[in-house]
């Protein structure tokens, strides 16, 4: 939807140069935001006597539009606008690729690399301690590796969610709650990544990993029979083990790949 309108200082209608338009004044056309943001335009483009653009999305976040006023005289102006919705869609829809597994739903490192850089610095101020736990999923007999797509879809799932259950405020994004709340993370095809930002020493990050062990240990029903997990497990404190984000997730998952091979030998 677009629309090409001569408007008049006080919002009237003049003309439209697209027949669908049968208007008489912009309040027919918008409410709330987008016609703050028109009425502002307006006064904008006639006061500096040059175009301008602006850009809204409606109060009900329904739609999002792109203005263009351009003066015609001392009190018109040419207005173009345009319905940029489903461009910004799809820029939702690629960051939430960017950022979040498509299969569990959970973030992925990419997104827990860019938070746990926002929890570092607090951390180090307040000469405070972090952790990272990385979780590599072995199964038994290596069953989870015959399931089909869905099904192995369905068990990641499961285990996505017990892991979230154990831990505190999980996941929440916010800018207060980075610091108080653990990130749950798909790190890989079986391997998982939680961040702890805020420890008070290396047995509370020891604790929390039995804990999500023991979780990911029990035996996940599908169909008519189960999928049963050892997980490998790698633990990084802040800041014994690194200062920064990618170095703290690095070094857990060496650690983990240590347990690995320690438990295939």
């Amino acid at each position: 939807m677009s629309h090409t309108l001569v408007v008049t200082r006080k919002g009237e209608i003049q003309r439209s140069l697209q027949s669908v338009d049968a208007a008489k004044h912009i309040r027919e056309l918008w409410s709330g935001s987008a016609l703050a943001r028109v009425e502002h335009g307006i006064r904008g483009a006639l006061a500096g006597r040059a175009a301008r653009c602006e850009s809204v999305s409606e109060t009900d976040g329904n739609r999002h539009w792109l203005f263009t006023f351009v003066p015609q005289g001392p009190d018109k102006v040419l207005l173009v606008a345009a319905d940029d919705t489903a461009n910004i869609d799809y820029c939702n829809d690629l960051a939430g690729s960017a950022f979040f597994d498509q299969v569990t739903g959970l973030p992925n490192l990419v997104l827990v690399e860019r938070n746990l850089s926002k929890i570092l610095p607090i951390r180090q101020r307040e000469e405070g301690r972090a952790a990272v736990i990385y979780l590599q999923l072995e199964s038994h007999g290596n069953s989870f590796d015959r399931l089909s797509k869905p099904r192995s879809d369905e068990v990641l799932q499961i285990l996505a969610g017990r892991l979230e259950s154990q831990l505190r405020g999980s996941n929440a994004f916010d800018v207060e709650a980075l610091e108080r709340c653990s990130i749950v993370a798909r790190a890989g095809l079986k391997q998982f990544c939680v961040v702890l930002p805020d420890i008070e020493t290396g047995d509370d990050a020891e604790s929390v990993a039995h804990r999500l062990r023991e979780m990911v240990e029990e035996p996940v029903a599908i169909d008519a029979g189960s999928v049963s997990f050892e997980p490998a497990v790698g633990i990084s404190l802040f800041p014994q083990d690194g200062l920064t984000a990618d170095a703290l997730i690095d070094n857990a998952a060496l650690a983990m790949e240590d347990a690995r091979s320690i438990g295939t030998e």
